[in-house]
Protein backbone atom coordinates (compact mmCIF):
# COMPACT_ATOMS: atom_id res chain seq x y z
CA UNK A 1 0.00 0.00 0.00
CA UNK A 2 1.08 3.19 -0.99
CA UNK A 3 1.98 5.70 2.23
CA UNK A 4 -0.29 8.18 2.86
CA UNK A 5 1.97 11.31 2.08
CA UNK A 6 2.01 9.95 -1.89
CA UNK A 7 -1.84 11.41 -1.86
CA UNK A 8 -1.06 14.23 -0.50
CA UNK A 9 1.64 15.02 -3.34
CA UNK A 10 -1.16 13.96 -5.95
CA UNK A 11 -3.45 16.69 -4.50
CA UNK A 12 -1.18 18.88 -4.59
CA UNK A 13 0.00 18.59 -8.20
CA UNK A 14 -4.03 18.77 -9.17
CA UNK A 15 -3.91 22.43 -7.16
CA UNK A 16 -0.17 23.37 -8.27
CA UNK A 17 -1.21 22.40 -12.19
CA UNK A 18 -4.32 23.58 -12.65
CA UNK A 19 -2.88 27.63 -11.96
CA UNK A 20 -1.12 26.87 -15.54
CA UNK A 21 -4.77 26.10 -17.28
CA UNK A 22 -6.90 28.50 -16.39
CA UNK A 23 -6.39 30.34 -19.36
CA UNK A 24 -7.64 27.74 -22.00
CA UNK A 25 -11.55 28.13 -21.70
CA UNK A 26 -11.38 31.85 -21.07
CA UNK A 27 -9.02 32.69 -23.98
CA UNK A 28 -12.33 34.92 -25.80
CA UNK A 29 -13.35 36.35 -22.46
CA UNK A 30 -9.89 37.62 -22.10
CA UNK A 31 -9.69 38.93 -25.57
CA UNK A 32 -12.98 40.60 -24.99
CA UNK A 33 -11.77 42.48 -22.04
CA UNK A 34 -8.60 43.65 -22.90
CA UNK A 35 -9.52 44.67 -26.92
CA UNK A 36 -7.07 42.54 -28.44
CA UNK A 37 -7.82 39.48 -31.25
CA UNK A 38 -8.74 35.81 -30.55
CA UNK A 39 -5.52 35.11 -32.93
CA UNK A 40 -3.50 36.78 -30.92
CA UNK A 41 -4.67 35.80 -27.57
CA UNK A 42 -4.36 32.11 -28.44
CA UNK A 43 -0.74 31.88 -27.92
CA UNK A 44 -1.36 33.18 -24.11
CA UNK A 45 -1.08 29.39 -23.21
CA UNK A 46 2.21 28.94 -25.81
CA UNK A 47 4.14 31.44 -23.94
CA UNK A 48 2.88 29.87 -20.64
CA UNK A 49 4.37 26.68 -21.87
CA UNK A 50 7.50 28.40 -23.29
CA UNK A 51 8.43 29.76 -19.65
CA UNK A 52 7.69 26.79 -17.92
CA UNK A 53 10.13 24.75 -20.45
CA UNK A 54 12.46 27.57 -18.79
CA UNK A 55 12.21 26.86 -15.27
CA UNK A 56 12.02 23.18 -15.88
CA UNK A 57 16.02 24.00 -16.82
CA UNK A 58 16.37 26.72 -14.44
CA UNK A 59 14.30 24.69 -11.73
CA UNK A 60 13.62 21.46 -11.50
CA UNK A 61 17.79 20.61 -11.21
CA UNK A 62 17.50 22.55 -7.84
CA UNK A 63 15.91 19.20 -6.22
CA UNK A 64 19.15 17.31 -6.42
CA UNK A 65 20.98 20.39 -5.02
CA UNK A 66 18.99 21.89 -2.17
CA UNK A 67 15.85 20.75 0.41
CA UNK A 68 13.03 20.08 -1.44
CA UNK A 69 10.57 21.27 1.19
CA UNK A 70 11.78 24.54 1.60
CA UNK A 71 12.30 24.24 -2.67
CA UNK A 72 8.39 23.98 -3.49
CA UNK A 73 7.50 26.45 -0.88
CA UNK A 74 9.34 28.88 -1.96
CA UNK A 75 8.29 28.48 -5.92
CA UNK A 76 4.70 28.46 -4.60
CA UNK A 77 4.96 31.50 -3.42
CA UNK A 78 6.60 33.04 -6.21
CA UNK A 79 3.80 31.26 -8.26
CA UNK A 80 1.36 33.25 -5.88
CA UNK A 81 2.72 36.67 -7.15
CA UNK A 82 2.67 35.75 -10.86
CA UNK A 83 -0.99 34.64 -11.09
CA UNK A 84 -1.71 37.92 -9.02
CA UNK A 85 -0.47 40.07 -11.81
CA UNK A 86 -2.05 38.34 -14.19
CA UNK A 87 -5.24 38.75 -12.49
CA UNK A 88 -4.70 42.79 -12.55
CA UNK A 89 -2.91 42.92 -15.74
CA UNK A 90 -4.30 46.59 -17.32
CA UNK A 91 -2.72 44.98 -21.10
CA UNK A 92 -1.72 42.62 -23.28
CA UNK A 93 1.87 43.78 -22.09
CA UNK A 94 1.41 42.67 -18.60
CA UNK A 95 -0.59 39.69 -18.94
CA UNK A 96 1.75 38.07 -21.65
CA UNK A 97 4.45 38.88 -19.38
CA UNK A 98 2.68 37.57 -16.19
CA UNK A 99 1.62 34.48 -18.40
CA UNK A 100 5.35 33.86 -18.95
CA UNK A 101 6.28 34.13 -15.42
CA UNK A 102 3.59 31.54 -14.13
CA UNK A 103 5.20 29.29 -16.22
CA UNK A 104 8.80 29.82 -15.13
CA UNK A 105 6.88 29.31 -11.94
CA UNK A 106 4.82 26.51 -11.78
CA UNK A 107 7.10 23.46 -12.07
CA UNK A 108 6.03 22.65 -8.67
CA UNK A 109 4.33 19.42 -9.95
CA UNK A 110 7.23 18.39 -11.67
CA UNK A 111 9.06 18.84 -8.63
CA UNK A 112 6.71 16.78 -6.70
CA UNK A 113 6.47 13.81 -9.16
CA UNK A 114 10.07 12.48 -8.28
CA UNK A 115 9.26 13.37 -4.86
CA UNK A 116 6.51 10.12 -5.11
CA UNK A 117 9.59 8.12 -6.33
CA UNK A 118 11.74 8.65 -3.48
CA UNK A 119 9.07 8.02 -0.63
CA UNK A 120 7.38 5.15 -2.08
CA UNK A 121 8.86 1.74 -1.90
CA UNK A 122 11.24 1.20 -4.76
CA UNK A 123 8.77 -1.95 -6.52
CA UNK A 124 6.23 0.51 -6.00
CA UNK A 125 7.69 3.83 -7.41
CA UNK A 126 6.31 3.41 -11.23
CA UNK A 127 2.52 3.37 -9.16
CA UNK A 128 3.39 6.57 -7.03
CA UNK A 129 5.02 8.47 -9.99
CA UNK A 130 1.30 7.42 -12.06
CA UNK A 131 -0.80 8.53 -9.14
CA UNK A 132 1.09 11.87 -9.06
CA UNK A 133 0.72 12.11 -12.58
CA UNK A 134 -3.07 11.45 -12.22
CA UNK A 135 -3.55 13.97 -10.05
CA UNK A 136 -1.82 16.41 -12.00
CA UNK A 137 -4.00 15.63 -15.12
CA UNK A 138 -7.16 15.84 -13.06
CA UNK A 139 -5.70 19.31 -11.99
CA UNK A 140 -5.30 20.07 -15.85
CA UNK A 141 -8.84 19.44 -16.58
CA UNK A 142 -10.78 20.15 -13.61
CA UNK A 143 -9.13 23.19 -14.27
CA UNK A 144 -11.08 23.98 -17.61
CA UNK A 145 -14.39 23.48 -15.65
CA UNK A 146 -13.56 25.34 -12.31
CA UNK A 147 -12.63 28.29 -14.77
CA UNK A 148 -15.59 28.23 -17.35
CA UNK A 149 -18.01 28.34 -14.28
CA UNK A 150 -16.50 30.90 -12.25
CA UNK A 151 -15.83 33.14 -15.06
CA UNK A 152 -19.71 32.87 -16.28
CA UNK A 153 -20.68 34.26 -12.90
CA UNK A 154 -17.63 36.73 -11.35
CA UNK A 155 -14.87 36.65 -14.42
CA UNK A 156 -11.45 35.64 -14.80
CA UNK A 157 -9.70 38.34 -13.14
CA UNK A 158 -11.86 37.03 -9.66
CA UNK A 159 -10.76 33.52 -10.74
CA UNK A 160 -7.06 34.37 -10.74
CA UNK A 161 -7.18 36.35 -7.51
CA UNK A 162 -8.75 33.34 -5.77
CA UNK A 163 -5.68 31.06 -7.25
CA UNK A 164 -3.28 33.31 -6.07
CA UNK A 165 -4.33 33.09 -2.46
CA UNK A 166 -4.65 28.91 -2.76
CA UNK A 167 -1.49 28.85 -4.25
CA UNK A 168 0.09 30.88 -1.39
CA UNK A 169 -2.40 29.14 1.31
CA UNK A 170 -0.43 25.37 -0.55
CA UNK A 171 2.95 27.02 0.05
CA UNK A 172 2.56 27.19 3.46
CA UNK A 173 0.71 23.96 3.73
CA UNK A 174 3.10 22.14 1.74
CA UNK A 175 6.14 23.85 4.18
CA UNK A 176 4.91 22.17 7.30
CA UNK A 177 3.51 18.46 5.98
CA UNK A 178 6.43 17.53 3.33
CA UNK A 179 8.94 15.38 4.82
CA UNK A 180 13.00 16.88 4.98
CA UNK A 181 14.62 15.64 2.01
CA UNK A 182 17.97 16.76 1.16
CA UNK A 183 19.88 15.37 -1.83
CA UNK A 184 23.16 13.55 -1.46
CA UNK A 185 25.28 15.94 -3.71
CA UNK A 186 27.81 18.15 -3.03
CA UNK A 187 27.50 19.56 -6.52
CA UNK A 188 27.43 23.60 -7.47
CA UNK A 189 24.54 25.04 -9.24
CA UNK A 190 26.86 25.20 -12.36
CA UNK A 191 28.02 21.90 -12.06
CA UNK A 192 24.67 20.93 -11.48
CA UNK A 193 23.60 22.62 -14.89
CA UNK A 194 26.75 20.85 -16.77
CA UNK A 195 26.01 17.53 -15.43
CA UNK A 196 22.29 17.42 -16.87
CA UNK A 197 23.55 18.30 -20.29
CA UNK A 198 26.39 15.73 -19.75
CA UNK A 199 22.99 13.39 -18.80
CA UNK A 200 21.49 14.19 -21.72
CA UNK A 201 24.15 13.73 -23.95
CA UNK A 202 25.09 9.72 -22.23
CA UNK A 203 21.19 8.73 -22.30
CA UNK A 204 19.75 7.92 -25.24
CA UNK A 205 16.79 6.38 -23.56
CA UNK A 206 16.02 9.80 -22.08
CA UNK A 207 16.48 11.47 -25.18
CA UNK A 208 13.83 9.02 -26.53
CA UNK A 209 11.42 9.68 -23.48
CA UNK A 210 11.89 13.48 -24.05
CA UNK A 211 10.70 13.59 -27.55
CA UNK A 212 8.19 10.91 -27.07
CA UNK A 213 7.07 13.80 -23.97
CA UNK A 214 7.35 16.48 -26.32
CA UNK A 215 5.33 14.94 -28.91
CA UNK A 216 2.45 13.54 -26.53
CA UNK A 217 2.06 17.18 -25.01
CA UNK A 218 2.08 18.46 -28.75
CA UNK A 219 -0.52 16.73 -29.35
CA UNK A 220 -2.67 16.92 -25.93
CA UNK A 221 -2.11 21.46 -26.61
CA UNK A 222 -3.58 21.23 -30.57
CA UNK A 223 -7.07 20.54 -28.74
CA UNK A 224 -6.79 21.67 -25.77
CA UNK A 225 -5.32 25.07 -26.93
CA UNK A 226 -7.83 25.90 -29.63
CA UNK A 227 -11.13 24.06 -28.93
CA UNK A 228 -12.92 27.07 -26.88
CA UNK A 229 -12.28 28.92 -29.70
CA UNK A 230 -13.57 26.55 -32.03
CA UNK A 231 -16.45 25.75 -29.91
CA UNK A 232 -17.18 29.41 -29.99
CA UNK A 233 -17.65 29.97 -33.56
CA UNK A 234 -19.10 26.71 -34.55
CA UNK A 235 -21.89 26.26 -32.00
CA UNK A 236 -21.51 29.60 -30.02
CA UNK A 237 -20.46 28.80 -26.78
CA UNK A 238 -19.16 30.32 -24.09
CA UNK A 239 -16.38 29.43 -21.42
CA UNK A 240 -19.05 27.76 -19.24
CA UNK A 241 -20.08 25.30 -21.54
CA UNK A 242 -16.27 24.87 -22.96
CA UNK A 243 -14.89 24.31 -19.36
CA UNK A 244 -17.13 20.89 -19.05
CA UNK A 245 -14.93 19.31 -21.79
CA UNK A 246 -12.70 18.93 -18.82
CA UNK A 247 -14.58 16.60 -17.81
CA UNK A 248 -14.07 14.33 -20.83
CA UNK A 249 -10.73 14.66 -20.34
CA UNK A 250 -10.27 13.05 -17.06
CA UNK A 251 -10.07 9.53 -18.73
CA UNK A 252 -6.33 10.50 -19.16
CA UNK A 253 -5.93 10.64 -14.88
CA UNK A 254 -7.04 7.03 -14.96
CA UNK A 255 -4.69 5.96 -18.12
CA UNK A 256 -1.70 7.47 -16.04
CA UNK A 257 -2.26 5.18 -13.35
CA UNK A 258 -2.57 2.35 -15.13
CA UNK A 259 0.42 2.55 -16.98
CA UNK A 260 2.90 3.27 -14.49
CA UNK A 261 1.70 0.22 -13.17
CA UNK A 262 2.45 -1.41 -16.39
CA UNK A 263 5.81 0.21 -16.63
CA UNK A 264 6.32 -1.76 -12.91
CA UNK A 265 5.96 -4.74 -14.86
CA UNK A 266 8.00 -4.26 -17.76
CA UNK A 267 6.08 -3.02 -20.44
CA UNK A 268 6.85 -0.08 -22.03
CA UNK A 269 6.75 -0.43 -25.47
CA UNK A 270 3.17 -2.17 -25.34
CA UNK A 271 2.09 0.93 -23.29
CA UNK A 272 3.63 3.61 -25.94
CA UNK A 273 1.59 1.95 -28.86
CA UNK A 274 -1.90 2.10 -27.04
CA UNK A 275 -0.74 5.51 -25.95
CA UNK A 276 0.04 6.47 -29.89
CA UNK A 277 -3.30 4.64 -31.25
CA UNK A 278 -5.47 6.41 -28.85
CA UNK A 279 -4.20 9.69 -29.67
CA UNK A 280 -4.71 8.99 -33.78
CA UNK A 281 -8.14 7.66 -32.98
CA UNK A 282 -9.08 10.32 -30.84
CA UNK A 283 -8.30 13.17 -33.61
CA UNK A 284 -10.04 11.00 -36.44
CA UNK A 285 -13.35 11.41 -34.33
CA UNK A 286 -12.69 15.36 -33.72
CA UNK A 287 -12.66 15.30 -37.21
CA UNK A 288 -15.23 13.03 -38.43
CA UNK A 289 -17.69 14.60 -35.41
CA UNK A 290 -17.08 17.93 -35.54
CA UNK A 291 -20.41 19.25 -35.50
CA UNK A 292 -21.54 16.88 -32.95
CA UNK A 293 -20.78 17.27 -29.26
CA UNK A 294 -21.18 13.88 -28.86
CA UNK A 295 -18.87 13.10 -31.45
CA UNK A 296 -16.45 15.58 -29.63
CA UNK A 297 -16.48 14.56 -25.95
CA UNK A 298 -15.86 11.08 -27.37
CA UNK A 299 -12.51 11.95 -29.15
CA UNK A 300 -11.37 13.99 -26.10
CA UNK A 301 -12.03 10.89 -24.37
CA UNK A 302 -9.55 8.81 -26.48
CA UNK A 303 -6.97 11.78 -26.92
CA UNK A 304 -6.39 12.22 -23.08
CA UNK A 305 -6.25 8.75 -22.70
CA UNK A 306 -3.48 8.41 -24.93
CA UNK A 307 -2.00 11.22 -23.58
CA UNK A 308 -2.03 10.45 -20.23
CA UNK A 309 -0.78 6.48 -20.71
CA UNK A 310 1.98 8.22 -22.88
CA UNK A 311 3.47 10.65 -20.15
CA UNK A 312 3.10 8.39 -17.50
CA UNK A 313 4.79 5.58 -19.31
CA UNK A 314 7.69 7.56 -20.43
CA UNK A 315 7.93 9.53 -17.24
CA UNK A 316 8.31 6.72 -15.01
CA UNK A 317 10.73 4.70 -17.61
CA UNK A 318 12.99 7.99 -17.20
CA UNK A 319 13.10 8.27 -13.78
CA UNK A 320 14.82 4.59 -13.72
CA UNK A 321 17.82 5.26 -15.32
CA UNK A 322 19.68 7.40 -13.12
CA UNK A 323 17.41 7.04 -9.47
CA UNK A 324 20.23 9.60 -8.00
CA UNK A 325 19.67 12.21 -10.51
CA UNK A 326 15.90 12.66 -10.57
CA UNK A 327 15.90 16.01 -10.68
CA UNK A 328 18.24 16.13 -13.41
CA UNK A 329 16.32 13.45 -15.19
CA UNK A 330 12.51 15.54 -14.99
CA UNK A 331 14.72 18.60 -15.99
CA UNK A 332 15.48 17.18 -19.47
CA UNK A 333 11.93 14.81 -19.68
CA UNK A 334 10.01 17.71 -19.22
CA UNK A 335 11.98 19.95 -20.93
CA UNK A 336 11.36 17.75 -23.90
CA UNK A 337 8.04 17.69 -23.20
CA UNK A 338 7.11 21.46 -22.44
CA UNK A 339 8.85 22.90 -25.88
CA UNK A 340 6.99 20.15 -27.65
CA UNK A 341 4.07 21.86 -26.29
CA UNK A 342 5.08 25.29 -26.66
CA UNK A 343 5.28 24.27 -30.32
CA UNK A 344 2.11 22.16 -30.66
CA UNK A 345 0.24 25.36 -29.41
CA UNK A 346 1.44 27.57 -31.98
CA UNK A 347 1.27 25.32 -35.03
CA UNK A 348 -2.45 24.33 -33.46
CA UNK A 349 -3.20 28.11 -33.43
CA UNK A 350 -1.63 29.36 -36.81
CA UNK A 351 -3.21 26.15 -38.95
CA UNK A 352 -6.36 26.97 -37.31
CA UNK A 353 -6.14 30.55 -38.31
CA UNK A 354 -5.30 29.51 -41.48
CA UNK A 355 -6.90 26.20 -42.69
CA UNK A 356 -9.48 25.91 -39.66
CA UNK A 357 -10.62 22.69 -37.53
CA UNK A 358 -10.12 20.12 -40.15
CA UNK A 359 -6.34 20.93 -40.50
CA UNK A 360 -5.60 20.93 -36.58
CA UNK A 361 -7.28 17.14 -36.08
CA UNK A 362 -4.97 16.14 -38.94
CA UNK A 363 -1.96 17.81 -37.00
CA UNK A 364 -2.85 15.57 -34.09
CA UNK A 365 -3.36 12.78 -35.98
CA UNK A 366 0.27 12.96 -37.65
CA UNK A 367 1.80 13.34 -34.29
CA UNK A 368 0.27 10.41 -32.70
CA UNK A 369 1.75 8.57 -35.60
CA UNK A 370 5.18 10.04 -34.82
CA UNK A 371 4.95 8.59 -31.85
CA UNK A 372 3.92 4.82 -32.82
CA UNK A 373 6.14 5.12 -36.00
CA UNK A 374 9.07 5.65 -33.38
CA UNK A 375 8.19 3.32 -30.88
CA UNK A 376 7.88 0.61 -33.69
CA UNK A 377 11.22 1.30 -35.32
CA UNK A 378 13.21 0.89 -31.94
CA UNK A 379 11.63 -1.91 -31.45
CA UNK A 380 13.03 -2.79 -34.60
CA UNK A 381 15.56 -2.09 -34.05
CA UNK A 382 16.65 -3.66 -30.81
CA UNK A 383 14.92 -6.65 -32.23
CA UNK A 384 17.73 -6.97 -35.05
CA UNK A 385 20.46 -6.78 -32.41
CA UNK A 386 19.40 -9.34 -30.25
CA UNK A 387 19.37 -11.34 -33.62
CA UNK A 388 22.98 -9.93 -34.54
CA UNK A 389 23.82 -11.13 -30.93
CA UNK A 390 22.16 -14.57 -30.80
CA UNK A 391 21.66 -15.76 -34.14
CA UNK A 392 21.90 -19.44 -33.23
CA UNK A 393 18.64 -18.65 -31.24
CA UNK A 394 17.00 -17.38 -34.89
CA UNK A 395 16.54 -20.83 -36.43
CA UNK A 396 15.18 -23.73 -35.48
CA UNK A 397 18.20 -25.91 -35.75
CA UNK A 398 20.13 -23.51 -33.87
CA UNK A 399 17.74 -23.36 -30.96
CA UNK A 400 18.04 -27.37 -31.04
CA UNK A 401 21.84 -26.87 -30.71
CA UNK A 402 22.12 -24.89 -27.92
CA UNK A 403 19.48 -26.77 -26.09
CA UNK A 404 21.73 -29.91 -26.94
CA UNK A 405 24.87 -28.20 -25.90
CA UNK A 406 23.18 -26.62 -22.51
CA UNK A 407 22.85 -30.53 -21.50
Amino acid sequence: MLPRLIYLLAGAGALSAANLYYSQPLLPSIAESLHISLSEVALLPALTQIGFAIGIVALLPLADLLERRRLVAVILACLSMALFVHATAPNKPVLFAAAFMMGITGVVPQLLTPFAAIIAPRHMAGRAVGLVLSGVLIGVLVSKLVAGSVTATIGWRALYIGAAFVTLGLAAFMRFQLPLSRPDTSLRYNDLLRSTLVLAREEPDLRKHAVYGGLTFAAFMTFWSTYAIFLHESFGYGPAAAGLFGIAGLAGSAAASQAGIQVDRGRFSAVCLAAGTLIIAGFLILFLAQQSIIGLIAGVVLLDAGAGLSHAANQTSAFTLRPKARGRINSIYMAGYFLGGAAGTACAATIYAQWGWSAVCWFGVALGAAILLIELGTMHRSAAGRQARHPALNHPAGKVDVFRNSS
